[in-house]
């Protein structure tokens, strides 16, 4: 019973997170739009952080 509350708070959470990448991002892929985004090399942080690449 606990994994399964466990399972409930991170999903709850996870949404959580993913409605305010949709409002921050104006869309409505959320976490994925937020994934791509990093995986992209526009972001700057690669230019700041070595291991960006690798992490």
């Amino acid at each position: 019973m606990e994994i399964r509350n466990k399972n409930l708070e991170y999903l709850e959470l996870y949404k959580s997170v993913d409605r305010f990448i949709r409002d921050a991002y104006a869309t409505s892929e959320g976490v994925s739009e937020y994934i791509r985004n990093m995986e992209s090399k526009s972001v700057l942080g690669s230019n700041v952080v070595l291991t960006w690449a690798t992490d």
